[in-house]
């Protein structure tokens, strides 16, 4: 992917487009401050593009069939959420764990 394949104003830092995955991609979100994006797998898979840090994923926890369904920072951008279908949470970073839906 080139940089003019962007829409509008939103910067290209990196694609996975190149690169063959265990699992679907799901769910973006990007980083508060405009300067990154985190993509998410099925699998619980986290990849970081930009200043958005890595703080972890699932399978490298051995979670069994987590079916993610979406990712989301946390405020300040220094963690984030991952959420199935089944309302399961899972923290990472300073995200705080309060439990599952």
């Amino acid at each position: 992917m080139e940089e003019s394949s962007v829409f509008g104003d939103s910067p290209f830092y990196g694609s996975l487009g190149n690169i063959t995955l265990a699992a679907p991609i799901v769910g973006m979100s990007p980083q508060p401050d405009g300067h990154g994006y985190r993509l998410v797998g099925s699998d619980g898979g986290v990849f970081d593009f930009g200043n958005a840090a890595y703080y972890g994923s699932l399978p490298g926890d051995h979670v069994n069939n987590p079916q993610v369904t979406t990712i989301a920072s946390s405020v300040d951008g220094n963690g984030y959420y991952l959420v199935n279908g089944n309302g399961q949470l899972w923290a990472f970073g300073d995200a705080p764990y309060l439990g599952n839906a």
